[in-house]
């Protein structure tokens, strides 16, 4: 993997065209380096002028892709730099909410404790404890009834 950051952060260097364009995944390159726990690149693309706001696929920000794939040095340099970490994708999932139902522990316990909403709700009713038994992330949904 370390291989492939490194290309990652050489692409970024020789990047000059749109950074919050869309790619083939459905992400921008901030969400790919996101979902994939790649902080210097993440760094990169925002220091080049990536919008931290952006979003892909189903809304999904950076901060989404981070929090669903336990990327916890990420989401930790995401929300210092201003992300909403409330912010919302086209079902009304939050960061929050995508961490419990993948059962992404460290993640859900970091956003709670900054400050994350618990009690938001998708469009269809379901709060992040919800929806981590929905998925059947018992862990996930024992852990936030703690916090």
């Amino acid at each position: 993997m370390a291989n492939k950051n490194s290309d990652f952060v050489k692409d970024i260097e020789l990047f000059d065209a749109n950074l919050d364009e869309v790619g083939a995944q459905e992400r921008t390159p901030l969400m790919a380096a996101a979902a994939v726990g790649n902080l210097l690149a993440a760094k990169m693309l925002l220091q080049k002028g990536a919008s931290l706001h952006a979003s892909g696929y189903f809304c999904l920000t950076a901060l989404h892709e981070a929090a669903a794939e336990n990327q916890i040095a990420v989401i930790e340099y995401l929300l210092s730099v201003g992300a909403d970490i409330n912010s919302l994708t086209d079902s009304g999932s939050t960061p929050l909410i995508l961490a419990a139902a993948w059962g992404s522990l460290d993640a859900v316990t970091m956003l709670l404790n900054n400050g994350a909403d618990p009690s938001l709700k998708t469009v269809d009713g379901l709060t992040a404890i919800d929806a981590a038994q929905k998925k059947g992330e018992e862990v996930a949904a024992n852990l936030m009834h703690q916090i």
